[in-house]
């Protein structure tokens, strides 16, 4: 897409503190919308959306509800990885893993299910290339934690 990457750290652990870095960060680069990746998740979206209304920016949600279309989708065609772990059956080997068909299928298998999307809070991900992406990102570094419950994978470099 040709866009900058921007990150941003919350310098707490808590909910207002991650809110408050990313109103910050939008402030600072003076944009006049946000979009959410949320796809299920009521919590996900609103966040977002509250944040744009208190900006007085537009908020958008381009895969709001697509459901098992969007999961077949992302398999096939974005290469995105397993960035954060949180939930029974979801163990530190799964960290940095591809998010692809074999995963889903593992994910379908689990005795305690868990969204298909990771957005019910047991994991996150990093999509690093899409069809849309101008170019594709190169994770060269990982660092793993993992408490034996819940673990992050973060990126330390990206080309």
């Amino acid at each position: 897409m040709g866009l900058p990457i921007r990150f941003v750290k919350a310098d707490g652990k808590e909910e207002k503190d991650e809110l408050e870095a990313m109103k910050n960060a939008l402030l600072e680069m003076r944009v006049d919308g946000v979009a959410a990746g949320a796809i299920k998740s009521e919590y996900q979206k609103e966040r977002v959306d509250r944040i744009a209304h208190e900006l007085g920016i537009r908020s958008f949600a381009p895969i709001w509800r697509t459901g098992e279309r969007l999961l077949e989708e992302q398999c096939r065609y974005f290469e995105s990885y397993i960035v954060a772990v949180a939930a029974e059956g979801l163990h530190e080997g799964m960290l940095t893993r591809k998010f692809d068909a074999d995963f889903v299928k593992y994910l379908r298998a689990l005795k305690t299910p868990v969204s298909l999307h990771l957005e019910g809070g047991e994991g996150e991900t990093f999509v690093a290339n899409a069809p849309f992406f101008k170019n594709g990102l190169k994770i060269r570094e990982w660092r793993k934690r993992f408490d034996g419950a819940r673990g992050v994978a973060d990126i330390l470099s990206l080309s």
